[in-house]
């Protein structure tokens, strides 16, 4: 029976939860143990792998951004992954249920789904570029919501999912390695480390990281305009000066005249 429990795998967290009740309801000092057996005793519990490195090169998305749709799905998710990027790794759940009041005065400020529920300091804020303006219109939102992504997918997964696909479409027909609504905010990050020098510090406070061990944040009024600062250098890494989409100008020559 101990054998079979030890092949047993268990999330580390578990093993965490039974040490804090084990902890707290256990008196050493007085032999009163009220939890005593130990399901966990001899039990390797291995190490989380590193997370995988989803960005892509700058090249390729420039491709993607470049690119033609060939149909609905790839249309809109080129403008999802648009908007992502140019909101510093914005997640497709925070576009789904962002309410129209968080749009005001050229600026997006919302709390990160992901940690929302957990956290008080997922709040966020960041200008909205000129370039994403018409996605803002284009897909505008109705019953108190920015975008209408809920008139066509029924939950936050069915627009992530779909989004992928399309992605993926692109990406198959412009030969480009696979790419995610993930590599839209691995990428930005990237940028912001390689490219732009970007402190960690900063980027983890770009993308709306817990900031739970670092309890300044808790007394300090936040500025949020180096996230904006640091999204301009970042897009203008990937893109230079020139908009989304604009061609590159063609030089030409002047031809001589013969004489």
């Amino acid at each position: 029976m101990g054998t079979a429990r030890a092949k047993q795998k268990y999330p580390t967290n578990m093993k965490a939860i039974f040490e804090a009740g084990r902890d707290k309801y256990n008196d050493y000092e007085d032999n009163i143990i009220a939890i005593a057996n130990n399901p966990f005793y001899k039990l390797d519990i291995p190490k989380c792998d590193k997370p995988q490195k989803k960005a892509s090169d700058i090249d390729s998305i420039r491709t993607l951004f470049s690119a033609t749709p060939k149909g609905k799905k790839e249309e809109i998710a080129q403008d999802v992954a648009k908007l992502m990027l140019f909101m510093v790794g914005i997640n497709t759940v925070d576009l789904y249920d962002m309410e129209a009041s968080c749009f005001s005065n050229g600026k997006l400020c919302y709390y990160r789904h992901k940690i929302r529920t957990v956290r008080d300091d997922a709040y966020t804020e960041v200008t909205v570029r000129p370039e994403i303006l018409d996605l803002f219109e284009k897909y505008k939102g109705k019953d108190g919501f920015l975008f209408n992504f809920r008139d066509r997918y029924r939950d936050p997964k069915g627009l992530y999912e779909n989004v992928n696909k399309g992605l993926k479409e692109i990406c198959n027909s412009e030969g480009l390695k696979k790419m995610t609504t993930n590599t839209m905010r691995h990428s930005w990050a990237t940028v912001a480390k390689n490219h732009c020098k970007a402190a960690d510090d900063l980027i983890d406070f770009c993308l709306v990281h817990s900031l739970e061990k670092k309890l300044a944040w808790r007394y300090i009024e936040i500025d949020y305009s180096p996230i904006d600062i640091l999204n301009n250098q970042v897009l203008e890494a990937i893109f230079g000066k020139k908009k989304v989409g604009e061609k590159k100008a063609v030089r030409r020559e002047k031809v001589k005249e013969v004489a």
